[in-house]
C-alpha cells in the first residue's frame, strides 16, 4: 500500500491508484497523513473539514467520512479511534512524501564524499514529485506542510546541482541551472550554484553577470543585499580563485570569528602544573557531557601572573576553539570603576556580529542574547581581573562546548559553590623558576652577578610583573651593575608600602615601579603620571596627546619610551592600556608630583578633546540636527579623522565607555560645563544606538550640571533627551513630563529650535498615550516653528509625524500632501535617514489610494536608505509598510520575509513602540494568508507589549485583530476583543468606533 500526496491525494494498492474525490475526503486524509502515527483530536478534524460552521452533528458527519476512508484503506486497524481522537498508521516506505525526504536526507549525508551517488539519490527523490503536495488544499495546516515540502524540493535541486558540479558535470547541467535560476529569481542557493557552474566552465564574466542579476533582484524585490555565501562567491570569482573543487560543495563563508586574545608575553617559564590542570579541565568538560559550560578561576595576589598564565594557555589551545575567543578586562581592582557586565556583554555581542543598534538595553536581555549566540559554539571566553562573582555571572555561557577562564585576586567562592567552577590558586614563582625567568630576560648579566640577581628576585618578591619591569630597567642601563641597581632599589623601599604583598613591606613592588619610573626621561615620566588621571579604560593616541598637552608626533615618540619600559601596553587595535597596579602607581605619582592646577589642566584638555571629537562625529552622523546641539569651541589639538558617517560612528562606539566615565568624573569634580555640554552633543547618538539606560544617566548628570551653571538651554536639551530615552524604554508618562519641562525652559529663553524639538517629542509621547488630536496640535506647532526658523533639515520628521497622525485621524488627503512635502524637503537636504522616513510616508499614501505597486517602489527605497544610514527605527517602519504592500499585490512570501525582519529589528533595538506596530502588521498579514494560529500569537504579544508601554492606539488594534481571527474561527471570544477595542477607540475619539459597531451588530 502507498499513500500519495504529490499531486492528487490518494491511496495506491497493487499498482492501482485510488484518488479521493471531494474536498472533505481529501482534507481528512491530508490531515491524518500530516499527523500520521499520532492521535488527531475530533475537534481538529472538524475544524479542518468544516471551518467556521456550526458544530451540531459534526462528529456524526466526521464518522461517516472516516468510515469511507477505512473502506478505501482496506484495513480497519490502520485507522482507529481512541480517547476522542483518530490515528492513521503509516508504515515506513508507504508515504511518497516521507520517502522523498528520506532520499534527500541520504543524499545530504553523501554530498561531500560521493557526489555521484548523492546526485542519483536526489534525482530519485525528485522523480516522486508529481505535482503540488496535497492537491493545493486551502487549509492552514496543509498549506504549511505543502510549503515546507516545496522548500525541501528547492533545496534538493540546489543539492543536486552542487553534487553534479562536484562530480565534474558542470557543463552538462548548466542549461538546466540557467532555466531553474530564471524560474526562481530570488533563491540565493540556486543562483550560487549557477555562479559556481559558470565559473568552473571558464566563464567568469558570465558568473559575475549572474551575481549582479541576483543582487538586483534581491534589492529591487525585497530591499536587501545578497547573503554572505553569494558575496564570498563573487569575491572568489573576482580573485580568480577556484570554487567547489571536485567532490565538494561550494564554499560557505563563515561569519567573522572573534579573536580577541591580547598578545602573550614572549618569555614564559614554569607553571607547568597549572597549564596541565587547565588542559585537564578543558578535556573533562568535553568528556563529561555536562549541560553547563566549564568555568575555571585563576586566583592569586596582584602581579603574580594570573593574566599571563591565562593568556599563555589560551593561545596554546586556541585551535581547540574554532568558533572564536572572547576577552574582556573587567577592571576589578582598577583605581577606576570596574567594568559593568552590561558594557562587557555589549562588546561581546558586537564581536559576535550583532549591530550596535541591535544590542538589547537591559542586562538580562543582553545576557540571554549572549547565551543564545554561544549555544552550540566551541568558544573560549576569558574574563580577566574580575572583582566579584556578581560581575561574572551574567557573562557565563549557558552550556558547553564553550569554556570560561576567569582571573581574579578574589577567590570567587560564589562561582565555585554555585557554578561548580574549578579554582587554581596561583602562588608567587618558586625561586628556581624566578631565576630562570630573570636569566631568560637578562642573559649573561644575570650569570655574571648571581648573588645580585638573587637579591633582585627577593626584592621583587618573586612576582613576574615586578621581575619583568626590573629586568627591563637593568637592560636599559648596560653600564650599571645589577648589584648597583639592587642597592638603588633598596633605597626606594618603604615609600610605597600600599603596594606590599600580603602585608610584608620588605616585598613592596612599588619600589620596583619607582625604580623604573626614576629612569624615565622627564617627558616620559610626565606622560606616565598623566595616564593615572582619567577614568577611561584605554585611550587612543589622540586622547593621550590631549592629556599630555603635546603635539601628536611628540606624544608618539614619548609613548614609545613607556612601551619599551613595559610601563604601558599597546593593544592590537592601537589603543593604550596599563596593568591596574601601574595605573594606581601613576595616579599616586601624579598627586605627589604635580600641582592640582596641572592635574586639572590635563583633565580639562582631555574633556575638551572628548567634547570636540564628539561634536565633530555628530556633525557627520546627524548634520541635520546641528541647530539643536550646543556649540563646541575648537582647540589646537589634533583630532582623529571623523569626516564620514562610518568613521564617526566607529569613534563613538570605541570611546563611548570613556565618554560616560568622563561625565561621571566631571560631575564628581563639580566641573559642570562638560556633562552639561556632552549630554546635548551625544544624545542623538545614544538614542540611535539603543543605549537608552546609559542615556538616562548621562542626561540626568547633564541636567543637574546645567542647572548648577544656570544654563537653561543645556537643561532643556538634557530634559528632551531624557524624554526620548524614556519613550524608547516604554515609559510614556516620564517621557511626556521630561519633554514638557524642556519645553517650558525653551520658551523661557526664547530658543525656538529647542522649543520645536520639545514639541515634536511631546507629540510622540501623546501619540503613544493615545491622545492623537493633542499630538497633532503639538507637532503642527513644531512644524510651524521649524518653518519660521528655516530649519530645512529638521522639517522632515515633524512633516512625517503629522502625516501619520492626520492619516490616523482619517484626513487622508492632507496626510498625503504632508508625506510628499516631507520627501521633497528630504531630497533637497540630501540626508538619507530623513529621506527614508519621507519615502515611508509616501508608501503609506500610495497604499491608501489603492496603488500597492507605487507603495512597493517607495517602501523599497525607504528600506534601502534606512539601512544605508543605519537608522534601525526607520528600517522597522519601512519594512512593515513594504510587507503590507507586497501582500496587497499578491506576493505573500516576500511580505512574510519583510515582516519577520521588521519584528526582528524592533526586538533587537528594544523599541517597544515600534515592536507593537510590527507585531500587529505581521499578525494581520498572517490572518489574511490563513495562518490564524500565528496571527493569534502575534496579536496576543502585541496586547502584552502595548499594555506595558501604554500604547493605547495599537492596543486597540491588537484587540481588533484578535476579534477578527476569532470570528473567522467561529469563536465567541471575538465579541469580547471587539468590545475592548471599541472602548479604547471611543475613549481616544477615533473613527474606528463605527467599524467596530458594525462588527458587533453584524
Amino acid at each position: 500500500m502507498e499513500f500519495v500526496v504529490f499531486g492528487t491525494i490518494g491511496v495506491r494498492q497493487d499498482e492501482e491508484s485510488a484518488p479521493l474525490s471531494g474536498r472533505l475526503a481529501r482534507t481528512l486524509l491530508g490531515v491524518l497523513l500530516i499527523r500520521r502515527n499520532t492521535p488527531v483530536s475530533v475537534d481538529v478534524l472538524v475544524d479542518a473539514l468544516w471551518p467556521g460552521d456550526a458544530r451540531t452533528g459534526a462528529a456524526r458527519r466526521l464518522q461517516l467520512h472516516v468510515s469511507r476512508l477505512r473502506t478505501l484503506v482496506g484495513d480497519p486497524a490502520r485507522l482507529v479511534f481512541e480517547q476522542d481522537a483518530y490515528q492513521l498508521t503509516v508504515r515506513p516506505g508507504e508515504l511518497d512524501a516521507q520517502t522523498f525526504e528520506d532520499l534527500l536526507d541520504q543524499a545530504t549525508e553523501l554530498a561531500d564524499t560521493d557526489p555521484v551517488r548523492c546526485a542519483a539519490l536526489v534525482r530519485e527523490a525528485l522523480g516522486l514529485w508529481r505535482g503540488e503536495p496535497y492537491g493545493g488544499l486551502d487549509l492552514l495546516l496543509v498549506a504549511d506542510e505543502a510549503r515546507r515540502l516545496g522548500e525541501r524540493r528547492l533545496a534538493g535541486l540546489g543539492l543536486l546541482y552542487r553534487a553534479e558540479i562536484g562530480a565534474g558535470r558542470h557543463a552538462e547541467v548548466l542549461p538546466e541551472l540557467v532555466d531553474l535560476a530564471a524560474r526562481h529569481p530570488l533563491d540565493e542557493r540556486l543562483h550560487g550554484v549557477l555562479i559556481t557552474a559558470l565559473h568552473r566552465c571558464g566563464r567568469p564574466a558570465d558568473a559575475l553577470a549572474a551575481y549582479r542579476t541576483i543582487r538586483r533582484n534581491l534589492v529591487e524585490e525585497l530591499g536587501i543585499e545578497p547573503g554572505a555565501e553569494l558575496r564570498e562567491l563573487e569575491a572568489r570569482v573576482l580573485a580568480g580563485e577556484p570554487i567547489a573543487p571536485a567532490g565538494g560543495t561550494p564554499p560557505v563563508q563563515r561569519a567573522e570569528v572573534p579573536a580577541q586574545l591580547p598578545r602573550r608575553v614572549r618569555t614564559f617559564v614554569g607553571r607547568d602544573h597549572e597549564l596541565a590542570d587547565l588542559d585537564d579541565q578543558q578535556r573533562a568538560g568535553d568528556d563529561t557531557g555536562d549541560d553547563t559550560a566549564p568555568v575555571v578561576v585563576i586566583s592569586g595576589t596582584a602581579g603574580v601572573g594570573k593574566t599571563t598564565l591565562a593568556l599563555r594557555w589560551a593561545h596554546q589551545v586556541r585551535d581547540r576553539f574554532p568558533d572564536g575567543q572572547l576577552y574582556a578586562d573587567l577592571l576589578g581592582y582598577s583605581p577606576r570603576q570596574p567594568a559593568s557586565a552590561g558594557d562587557v556583554l555589549a562588546g561581546f555581542l558586537r564581536a559576535l556580529g550583532v549591530d550596535g543598534a541591535a544590542i538589547p538595553h537591559r542586562l538580562a536581555e543582553r545576557a540571554a542574547r549572549f547565551r543564545t549566540l554561544l549555544h552550540g559554539r566551541r568558544m573560549l571566553v576569558v574574563l580577566d581581573n574580575a572583582a566579584s562573582t556578581e560581575q561574572v555571572r551574567p557573562l557565563l555561557p549557558g552550556g558547553p562546548p564553550a569554556f570560561v577562564l576567569v582571573t581574579s585576586r578574589d577567590a570567587l567562592a560564589g562561582l565555585v559553590a554555585m557554578q561548580d567552577a574549578h579554582r587554581i590558586m596561583l602562588d608567587r614563582l618558586p625561586t628556581a623558576e624566578a631565576e630562570t625567568l630573570v636569566r631568560s630576560l637578562l642573559g649573561d648579566r644575570a650569570s655574571a652577578e648571581p648573588a645580585a640577581t638573587r637579591a633582585l628576585i627577593d626584592r621583587c618578591a618573586r612576582l613576574p610583573l615586578a621581575l619583568r619591569v626590573a629586568a627591563e630597567l637593568v637592560r636599559a642601563h648596560p653600564t650599571t651593575s645589577v648589584a648597583g641597581l639592587v642597592a638603588e632599589l633598596a633605597q626606594e623601599q618603604g615609600q610605597l608600602d600600599w603596594l606590599s604583598i600580603d602585608g610584608d613591606p620588605s616585598t613592596a613592588v612599588g619600589a620596583v615601579f619607582s625604580w623604573s619610573y626614576k629612569h624615565l626621561s622627564d617627558p616620559a615620566g610626565r606622560l606616565f603620571r598623566r595616564l593615572g588621571l582619567p577614568r577611561g579604560r584605554d585611550l587612543d593616541v589622540h586622547a593621550l596627546a590631549a592629556l599630555a598637552g603635546t603635539p601628536l608626533a611628540r606624544t608618539r615618540r614619548v609613548l614609545d619610551e613607556l612601551i619599551r619600559a613595559n610601563l604601558v601596553e599597546q593593544t592590537q587595535d592601537g589603543r593604550l592600556r596599563q596593568h591596574d597596579l601601574l595605573r594606581a602607581y601613576a595616579a599616586d605619582l601624579a598627586v605627589a608630583t604635580d600641582s592640582e592646577a596641572d592635574r586639572h589642566a590635563a583633565l580639562a584638555r582631555l574633556f575638551d578633546h572628548y567634547l570636540r571629537c564628539a561634536a565633530r562625529a555628530m556633525d557627520a552622523v546627524a548634520p541635520y540636527a546641528a541647530a539643536v546641539r550646543p556649540t563646541v569651541a575648537g582647540t589646537d589639538l589634533v583630532t582623529p579623522d571623523l569626516s564620514t558617517h562610518d568613521l564617526a560612528v566607529a569613534w563613538l562606539d570605541a570611546d563611548r565607555a570613556n565618554l560616560l566615565l568622563a561625565v561621571e568624573h566631571a560631575a564628581e569634580l563639580r566641573w559642570a560645563e562638560f556633562p552639561a555640554s556632552l549630554s546635548g552633543v551625544i544624545g542623538r547618538y545614544l538614542s540611535m544606538g539603543g543605549f537608552h539606560e546609559e542615556a538616562l544617566g548621562v542626561h540626568e548628570r547633564g541636567r543637574v550640571a546645567a542647572r548648577a551653571l544656570g544654563d537653561r538651554a543645556a537643561q532643556a536639551r538634557a530634559l528632551i533627551h531624557q524624554g526620548v530615552a524614556s519613550k524608547q524604554l516604554g515609559r510614556a508618562e516620564s517621557s511626556l513630563v521630561a519633554c514638557q519641562q524642556g519645553l517650558v525652559l525653551a520658551n523661557a529663553i526664547g530658543d525656538r529650535a529647542l522649543e520645536a524639538t520639545a514639541l515634536n517629542n511631546i507629540a510622540i509621547a501623546l501619540f503613544t498615550a493615545g491622545r492623537l488630536r493633542a499630538a497633532a496640535d503639538a507637532v503642527a506647532r513644531a512644524l510651524a516653528l521649524y518653518r519660521e526658523l528655516a530649519q530645512t533639515g529638521m522639517l522632515v520628521v515633524p512633516l512625517y509625524n503629522l502625516g501619520v497622525l492626520r492619516w490616523r485621524l482619517g484626513e487622508r488627503a492632507e496626510a498625503t500632501r504632508l508625506f510628499h512635502e516631507a520627501l521633497e524637503v528630504a531630497e533637497r537636504a540630501g540626508n538619507l535617514a530623513i529621506q527614508s522616513a519621507a519615502l515611508c510616508g509616501c508608501a503609506r499614501a500610495h497604499l491608501g489610494r489603492g496603488d500597492p505597486e507605487a507603495a512597493i517602489e517607495a517602501a523599497r527605497r525607504s528600506v534601502s536608505l534606512a539601512c544605508e544610514s543605519d537608522d534601525r527605527g526607520a528600517e522597522v517602519e519601512a519594512r512593515y509598510v513594504l510587507a503590507v504592500s507586497y501582500r496587497r499585490l499578491g506576493h505573500p512570501e516576500a511580505a512574510w520575509r519583510q515582516h519577520e525582519q521588521a519584528v526582528a529589528v524592533a526586538r533587537a533595538i528594544g523599541d517597544n513602540i515600534l515592536l507593537v506596530e510590527a507585531l500587529n502588521r505581521f499578525a494581520e498579514t498572517q490572518a489574511a494568508l490563513g495562518a490564524r494560529t500565528g496571527a493569534l500569537r502575534l496579536h496576543r504579544e502585541a496586547v502584552e507589549t502595548a499594555t506595558a508601554a501604554r500604547y493605547r492606539d495599537e492596543l486597540a488594534r491588537a484587540h481588533t485583530g484578535l476579534g477578527d481571527v476569532y470570528a473567522d474561527l467561529g469563536r465567541a471570544e471575538a465579541r469580547t476583543h471587539w468590545e475592548l477595542a471599541r472602548a479604547i477607540y471611543q475613549e481616544l475619539d477615533l473613527p474606528d468606533v463605527a467599524e467596530l459597531d458594525a462588527k458587533l451588530t453584524g
